[in-house]
This record gives C-alpha cells, sequence and structure tokens, in this order.
C-alpha cells in the first residue's frame, strides 16, 4: 500500500573490503606505516616493513589471505574496540611484494590498493 515492495538480499558470510581515505594525492586503501604515517606514492612500501591495513567484512574467517606481487600471506585481523564492523591487520611486507594488495576469504576478494 505504501508504494514498497519485497527485494531478496544475499548475506555472505565473509565480504572483504579494505577501506579508503581521501588525501592531498589522491585515494588509497588505510595502509599505515609503522610509524603511523599513511602510505602513499611519495611515501611507499618497503620489504620487511611492518604495517596496520584497516578493513571490514572478513568475518574474522580461518583462511584470510593477502596477496601481493607473488607472495600470499596467511593473515588473521582484529575487530577495533569501540569500532563496529572495523578490524585491523598488522603484517610485515615480504621481499616478493607487488605495488598493490588484496584480500581474499575463501572465494571471495576485496578491493585492490
Amino acid at each position: 500500500a505504501n508504494g514498497s515492495r519485497p527485494l531478496d538480499v544475499t548475506i555472505a558470510e565473509t565480504a572483504p573490503a579494505i577501506f579508503l581515505i581521501e588525501h592531498e594525492a589522491g585515494r588509497t586503501g588505510m595502509l599505515f606505516h609503522s610509524d603511523g604515517e599513511l602510505v602513499t606514492a611519495a611515501r611507499p612500501v618497503r620489504p620487511g616493513e611492518e604495517l596496520t591495513l584497516y578493513l571490514t567484512g572478513s568475518g574474522r574467517a580461518a583462511g584470510l589471505t593477502l596477496e601481493t606481487g607473488h607472495a600470499t600471506l596467511e593473515v588473521g585481523c582484529q575487530p577495533v574496540p569501540e569500532q563496529p564492523g572495523v578490524e585491523v591487520l598488522r603484517f610485515r611486507v615480504p621481499e616478493e611484494a607487488g605495488d598493490s594488495i588484496r584480500l581474499r576469504a575463501g572465494d571471495v576478494a576485496s578491493n585492490v590498493v
């Protein structure tokens, strides 16, 4: 009677997504160096460096992987206290890292940053 109609919605256990942030040089993933500075083209990632990544939708799945270049890392993330739906992942950049990263939970892949 009010003009609405039912809508089918698929709910998945996992749908990983890397948060994005706008900055003066454009948009990038919420990926930070160990000193808290944002990873940018002006301050890129170095192999061996520890990074922090903010994401959502992992479902804290077993088998969460991070893909970069020719490397695939098994990773785990933790919820951020007081921030529902926000998760944090800390990892060390492998020697064979590429210039982008993507998360995968089972057969579901995140956005690429």
